[in-house]
């Protein structure tokens, strides 16, 4: 365009023209922050620069890598960060470097980050320097409460939410008590599902096994929780503090604070409540508390994992475990501590409603009284409803319970739930067994058996809903010398009991039973294996400690095989009998009758005894019989190892 411009002008305006660029250059220079002779690359691969920005391997991310969230906001390079570990250093190095005044209060990302701003003042103390910023609400968040340590908290297994099948976990920050009433005060983060509740159960289930959902951080003060687990779902805790320096303790706060409110892919079975509180902790170098090579993550194995973790002066990770029991346990515990004559009166008092003025009470002694008033105030408080409690409505025996407890003369709760065996110190999820059948149509031949997770009624611990099952990935193989034939398989099976200690209102113990695999139509049928979705329901009573009897009635729908039909209606007992954790003993008897099927009523028997040889063993002997056309009897005795 300047073809007619002298080459000596030309060569004075190009000189021209880069001193200018020069100058700005320099300029700018001068004014924003500087990482020349700080290695950015090797900092960007360092584990805990990745852990704080959750990235995972990704092989179709340009760096390898890709974050776990997708929140816009969690990333200083909104372009590249989620997908660029050392974009995302350098835009955060930038931006902590920032007068404070260059944002307003709580924008600044050293209050946006803090645990970044921690991590990188001290991996590069005495190369940059950092300003002073005023951080307001994560002060408030966290400075004033002064933080002193923290807790992972395991709420048990409740069956009547999919999302906590195999228990709940959350981290719990304990605070100076010279600031709060009291520990239900201190603030806890919990990991979930962010849905609607429109969605079915059914739904629900494949949506959060798939990753249909996304999942997230929020925080609230302990007692909400302690409130919704314990006294409502009626789920006991376990607290336990975790081993950590005060400067740890400020760094896995800070980034909890970091995570709050951004949004992951939430999967059901691994990157769930129990693998992401766990990622906050392994914030901390040395510490590593997920299960290692296992497709699932179960809050209870990630206790055991970390009841095996020490630090590096060798002191245990775990440092103490305080449990809190539910509303049912405390009722349960009241009422097991009741001799003879007061347990008559107290289900006078209850079933009958008989005033306390009644001569079998006032001939109590003082403490007997001081017990049935205990266990009158637990049972109406474990039967009663959040919305009866909070309309006021309040039962009349009850409330003179109450009053009666205030007229004795003061004295300690008669009865406290005790302490069972702590999770972490249970067996672990997985199990693979190993043996040897003789059936009467089949022969002998040898099995091996492999349960994903979780427990059934013969093998449940502590954090475990006592004389129930549930279990997912069951699978069972048989071995003769024509070749490898599968023998069962359950997808997902539920059974869930309330033991029904009392029989009273409130407390009768109802039972449900669902089942989703193959299965023979009936047992000890030969090549008669079919698809089935079985279901039961009924009521459970715990007759004496450690026997426990249901009834139930349902039915199941099933491949049509050897003229068995296409399903059937039941009805039947289940009897489990655990004298203690080592021994134990289930029989279920059913009375089956075929649907779209000439073929009579016939009976099924299925009976399994176990003993635990230590944590990681049991030998089991299972029997099994069905009357009637196709019908047979096999027994089954196997050695199985928990992993």
């Amino acid at each position: 365009m300047y073809s007619f411009v002298p080459i000596w002008m030309r060569l004075l305006i190009t000189a021209a023209l880069c001193c200018l660029y020069s100058a700005s250059t320099r300029a700018d220079i001068g004014n924003a922050p500087t990482t020349q002779g700080i290695a950015l690359q090797a900092l960007a691969q360092d584990p805990t620069w990745l852990k704080l920005g959750h990235y995972e391997p990704a092989s179709d991310s340009p760096s390898g890598w890709r974050s776990a969230i997708h929140t816009e906001t969690f990333f200083l390079n909104s372009r590249d960060g989620r997908d660029s570990p050392l974009s995302e250093l350098q835009a955060t190095l930038d931006a902590l470097r920032l007068p404070a005044d260059a944002k307003p209060d709580d924008e600044h990302a050293q209050c946006r980050f803090p645990a970044r701003t921690l991590w990188l003042k001290k991996k590069l103390a005495g190369q940059l320097n950092f300003p002073s910023v005023s951080c307001p609400r994560w002060d408030a968040w966290a400075g004033s409460r002064q933080i002193t340590s923290i807790s992972l908290v395991l709420a048990s297994g409740f069956l009547g939410n999919p999302a906590s099948y195999y228990g709940h976990t959350l981290l719990k920050f304990n605070t100076d008590p010279s600031r709060r009433l009291t520990a239900l005060q201190d603030l806890s983060i919990s990991y979930g599902v962010i849905e609607d509740g429109s969605d079915s159960p059914f739904v629900y289930i494949v949506k959060g096994i798939l990753g249909g959902y996304d999942g997230g951080f929020s925080d609230i003060e302990y007692y909400f929780h302690r409130n919704q687990y314990g006294e409502i779902e009626l789920r006991d805790l376990w607290e336990y503090e975790i081993n950590l320096s005060p400067d740890e303790v400020q760094f896995v706060s800070a980034h909890a604070w970091e995570v709050l409110n951004r949004r992951y892919q939430y999967f059901f079975f691994r990157k769930n409540c129990a693998f992401r509180m766990a990622e906050i902790v392994q914030i901390v170098e040395g510490v590593n508390i997920t299960p290692p090579n296992r497709p699932w993550t179960i809050p209870q194995a990630t206790l055991q994992q970390a009841g095996r973790e020490r630090r590096a002066d060798g002191s245990p990770l775990l440092k103490s475990v305080r449990y809190a029991p539910s509303r049912q346990s405390r009722f349960y515990a009241s009422f097991n501590a009741l001799g003879a004559q007061e347990r008559q009166v107290f289900f006078d008092l209850v079933a009958h409603e008989q005033a306390l003025t009644q001569a079998p009470y006032r001939a109590l002694p003082p403490e007997g009284q001081r017990a049935v008033v205990d266990a009158t105030i637990d049972y109406y408080q474990f039967i009663t409803d959040a919305a009866q409690r909070s309309s006021g409505k309040l039962h009349p025996v009850y409330t003179a319970a109450l009053a009666e407890r205030f007229r004795l003369p003061p004295a300690p709760k008669t009865a406290e739930a005790v302490a069972p065996q702590a999770p972490h110190l249970g067996r672990a999820p997985g199990w693979f067994q190993a043996g040897w059948m003789d059936s009467d149509r089949q022969g002998q031949a040898g099995f091996v058996r492999i349960r994903a997770a979780y427990y059934d009624p013969l093998d449940s611990d502590q954090g475990h809903v006592p004389y129930s099952g549930l279990t997912m990935g069951d699978l069972r193989l048989r071995f003769k010398q024509q070749g490898i034939r599968l023998d069962q398989l359950d997808l997902v099976a539920i059974n869930s009991a309330n033991p029904g200690v009392t029989g009273l209102a409130g407390d009768r113990g109802q039972v449900w039973q669902i089942k989703v695999g193959a299965e023979p139509v009936k047992p000890g049928c030969e090549d008669c294996l079919a698809a089935k979705l079985q279901g039961d329901i009924g009521m459970g009573r715990r007759l004496m400690s450690g026997l426990f009897l249901a009834v139930r009635a349902g039915g199941a729908v099933q491949g049509k095989r050897a003229d068995q039909g296409l399903g059937y209606v039941k009805a039947g007992t289940t009897l489990i009998w655990r004298p203690n954790p080592d021994w134990g003993t289930e029989i279920n008897m059913e009375s089956r009758w075929p649907a779209g099927s000439e073929q009579a009523r016939y009976n099924v028997l299925k009976a399994e005894w176990r003993y635990a040889l230590g944590r990681s063993y049991d030998i089991r002997i299972q029997h099994e019989h069905s009357s009637g056309e196709h019908g047979g009897a096999r027994t089954l005795l196997g050695i199985g190892r928990y992993w």
